[in-house]
């Protein structure tokens, strides 16, 4: 059989695409009888009780949604004295966020830093996670 090259490297190419849709599989742990077992294959096995996960950002990045834009009419038709409480929640809100999400950076650095790595890069993660304190420490945390 004469099969075309191309449709043996789109076949390739699809094998090898890192993580295709494992983002988008709910992952379910299954607890009971002295065990744990993770599936994306659906329910748990018979005798294991689903437990609910909470799991958390990869990155600070994705710790937040950026919040819409309002425009300045929309600005300038919000109430003054009431809305100003509200803003100033908002803020705070907004900067507790950003501690946590800071926080929770400098631990993915020290998880990091606490493998094995090469000399350069424990320099590297010295230097990100000072970064990352320093930021942490200007925004008053």
């Amino acid at each position: 059989m004469n099969r075309s090259p191309a449709l043996g490297v789109i076949f390739a190419m699809l094998l090898l695409q890192p993580g295709w849709g494992l983002a988008q599989t709910p992952m379910t742990k299954c607890v009971g009888n002295g065990r744990t077992v993770y599936t994306q294959a659906g329910p748990c096995p018979p005798g294991l009780a689903p437990v609910e996960m909470r799991l958390q950002p990869l990155s600070a990045a994705d710790a937040q949604p950026v919040p819409a834009r309002r425009g300045r009419a929309a600005l300038a038709a919000a109430p003054t004295t009431a809305g100003e409480p509200e803003r100033v929640s908002e803020s705070r809100r907004k900067r507790a966020n950003r501690c946590e999400a800071l926080a929770r950076q400098i631990e993915q650095i020290d998880a990091l830093a606490r493998q094995p790595q090469s000399g350069a890069r424990q320099d590297a993660l010295r230097e990100q996670r000072r970064r990352v304190q320093r930021r942490h420490a200007d925004l008053g945390c």
